[in-house]
């Protein structure tokens, strides 16, 4: 006769920590990827990716500046350590006015834009 021996409301406990985990780590690859792949003049561009959890914003910053990105990733991760739903939208974003125009490839550092690419390397990876 079986049974079980845990009630399955500590298995989807166990679940709930598996997605949020899991929406936690494919945040902060796409936020890497889009940081990294920017191209660098002063450092405008690539300190201009924020996160935000189930919701957007609409502000930039012409003189934040992070020529290494380090900032950046830390600034982003320390928001995407407050995910703590499995489901929702974990959005990195930039609204520098020329941002378009790099995702359109008028960068010679990043010819094919940089969310575009970074999108299709994290869908790949977790086809």
């Amino acid at each position: 006769m079986g049974g079980w021996i845990k009630p399955p409301s500590q298995f989807m406990a166990v679940v709930k920590g598996d997605l949020v985990t899991r929406r936690r780590e494919i945040t902060v690859e796409v936020l890497q990827g889009v940081v990294m792949t920017s191209p660098v003049d002063k450092g405008t561009y690539r300190a201009s990716h924020q996160v935000t959890i189930d919701s957007i914003t609409m502000d930039y910053d012409m003189d934040r500046r992070d020529e290494s990105g380090d900032a950046t990733i830390q600034a982003g991760a320390q928001v995407i350590g407050t995910i703590n739903m499995p489901f929702g939208d974990s959005t990195v974003q930039t609204n520098l006015p020329y941002a378009e125009v790099l995702e359109n490839g008028h960068s010679g550092q990043a010819p094919q834009g940089v969310y575009g690419p970074t999108f299709a390397a994290i869908v790949e990876k977790y086809r």
